[in-house]
């Protein structure tokens, strides 16, 4: 395929819990409605399933080019919420992250976590900049709250954590390393585990990010900057959607130390990170109609 200037990359993996795909039509249809550059590429095992819930004139509209690849072979599972109450274990398939360098067929990427919904037209700023790479480090949640310090810091005394569900890339050399270091640190992921002493056994891209930015950095300043809105809005997984229209969606948000009070939080023309899956799964049928026209 020829090279395109600037497009959306797309990675999506299903399993017997969550439906990515689904989520990936979406984050699509969200992209194409609020932003003037959109052509998207979706990378993906096989297009089986979307062509049993969408028409191939629907599939042309939301995806403009589909790459297939062999799915992650990972023993990654990760505890799911749906509300304070309700929990549940599935495969968390995501280490094609570090390959996207060399999949996407653009000499600029927005390369987006598919539990994501676009509804500004902010990340058209990014488009032509400077940087070669771009990275948040700062996520905020839907009522303004700081992140616990794990999301904030790798460990106690550790390193930044940057976030890997947005992330900018030209075809560039700087990229190209950073993403190259990526795929090492993934090889190696126990060895790095024990030298940043971060915790879990859950594989985590962002995790491998904010070490390869160290490491780039010279181990003392990453020198990479943020996308133009620095902070990532982020909806926790306990709490939920309570409906979406064409530029705001309306959320119940828990309380983290009284769980059964919860607030309603409307954002309008904010884009926002989709932690609670299921949640974002109940909205699929919505998004089809608001977005697919």
């Amino acid at each position: 395929m020829k090279k395109l200037k600037k497009g959306f990359l797309l990675i999506a993996f299903n399993n017997n819990e969550i439906d990515y795909i689904k989520m990936a039509c979406c984050c699509a249809l969200s992209i194409k409605s609020h932003l003037k550059y959109n052509h998207i590429t979706l990378v993906t095992e096989s297009t089986n399933w979307l062509k049993t819930i969408l028409s191939s004139d629907e599939i042309d509209k939301i995806f403009d080019n589909i790459i297939i690849v062999n799915p992650p072979k990972q023993k990654n599972i990760r505890t799911h919420y749906d509300s304070p109450w309700t929990k549940f274990k599935a495969p968390f398939l995501n280490n094609k992250r570090s390959s996207a360098y060399e999949l996407s067929p653009y000499e600029e990427t927005i390369l987006l976590d598919v539990d994501y919904l676009v509804m500004s037209d902010t990340l058209d700023l990014v488009w032509g900049c400077e940087d070669d790479f771009l990275i948040n480090k700062d996520a905020i949640s839907l009522r303004n709250e700081k992140f616990h310090e794990k999301e904030i810091r790798l460990s106690k005394d550790g390193i930044p954590m940057y976030w890997a569900t947005l992330i900018y890339f030209k075809k560039s050399e700087m990229a190209k390393r950073i993403f190259e270091l990526t795929t090492f640190i993934k090889e190696n992921y126990l060895f790095y585990k024990h030298l940043y002493k971060f915790p879990g056994h859950l594989f985590r891209n962002d995790y491998v990010f904010s070490i390869a930015i160290h490491i780039v950095g010279g181990f003392i300043n990453s020198g990479i900057n943020s996308f133009p809105i620095p902070t990532i809005k982020t909806m926790d997984q306990k709490d939920d959607i309570v409906e979406i229209d064409n530029d705001s969606i309306l959320f119940l948000s828990h309380e983290p130390k009284q769980p059964w009070i919860n607030h309603l939080v409307r954002l309008k023309n904010i884009d926002v990170h989709i932690m609670n899956k299921r949640s974002f799964l109940r909205q699929y049928e919505q998004i089809i109609k608001l977005f697919l026209r």
